[in-house]
């Protein structure tokens, strides 16, 4: 299973917690909203990154995430979403996805996208020919929001499908801001927090996994590449003897350090463009605030003109 957001650290004490069950041997990384875990190698163009992806609300396609091509904007056509499969979504988790594609596609009073590069992503992946289902996970765990796994090859270096787990209840439960793991000075769900704000989160959520789908359809080889180096640490994994596991053999610590290191390039794409979804989606909310109370102004000044107007007229006092 190809978990492209989850970072694996190996601390040098091997945690005799985390090996006396399996299912939770597969660390959570940057999924985790509330737990930071650092990578294990520091690249030398760690310290550009920082820089070099700097969002940019005003013109978000300008951004270069990585040597790949750029998230282009969408044609006139709009996406259908055939490459989309939400069958497996409960009628109520698909009405709450469906509010999320709403936010992917909605438009200001002059026509453009609310939230241009959360469409850009949502219509990258429509318009593709590979098929991307949503979930909704609970079982990645209360502390998990979102995982993307690839879930069938196209032969030894390219894919065909691939799920999008999104853990509805933990995402709707998340109270805090957590640094991002390249990007101390992005705070994830910043401005998003609150229970009016889910959708926001969920949205956010989305754009995340979603960009880890981009990186490997823009660069399947790679792509394909992870999801094998993450299956083999995974069998490597479950073959652990459920006694005397611990010290782990060189063999296992090799393979996870192998897919923490594999995961690294997809990462910093995906947080960089979580960055940018996070700040449009803020910007968003601010300016429907400030629709809806021009509204409620203007209600209220119609209103009040409504009572004056039915007010009966005093009679002008004659001298």
């Amino acid at each position: 299973m190809f978990e492209a957001r989850f970072m694996v650290r190996v601390p040098k004490l091997f945690l005799l917690a985390a090996l006396s069950m399996i299912a939770t041997v597969v660390l959570r990384g940057s999924d985790y909203p509330k737990v930071q875990i650092r990578p294990l190698i520091k690249t030398p163009s760690d310290s550009n990154l920082l820089t070099s992806t700097s969002p940019n609300i005003a013109d978000p396609f300008q951004l270069n995430l990585n040597p790949y091509a750029q998230i282009n904007p969408p044609n006139e056509a709009e996406p259908q979403g055939v490459s989309i499969d939400t069958d497996d979504l409960s009628a109520k988790d698909k009405m709450l996805w469906l509010k999320v594609v709403d936010l992917a596609n909605a438009q200001d009073e002059d026509g453009n996208y609310a939230n241009p590069f959360l469409h850009a992503t949502y219509a990258e992946l429509a318009d593709g020919f590979r098929v991307f289902k949503i979930e909704n996970n609970p079982t990645l765990g209360p502390d998990t929001a979102g995982q993307f796994t690839i879930t069938k090859f196209n032969g030894p270096n390219d894919f065909s499908e691939a799920r999008i787990d999104l853990n509805f209840r933990t995402i709707k439960q998340i109270s805090s801001t957590t640094p991002g793991n390249y990007d101390p000075s992005f705070q994830k769900y910043s401005g998003l927090l609150g229970p009016n704000c889910f959708l926001l989160r969920l949205a956010e959520t989305f754009g995340h996994e979603a960009n880890h789908a981009i990186f490997g359809q823009r660069d399947p080889v790679q792509g394909t590449a992870i999801q094998k180096i993450l299956n083999d640490r995974d069998a490597a994994m479950r073959a652990l003897p459920l006694k005397d596991r611990y010290p782990p053999t060189p063999d296992v610590l090799r393979k996870v350090r192998a897919a923490d290191e594999a995961l690294q390039p997809t990462e910093r794409f995906a947080q960089a463009a979580e960055r940018i979804i996070n700040e449009e989606l803020q910007a968003s909310q601010v300016r429907s605030s400030h629709r809806a109370y021009g509204r409620h102004n203007v209600a209220q000044a119609a209103k009040a003109s409504a009572v004056s107007d039915s007010l009966p007229k005093a009679k002008p006092h004659s001298r």
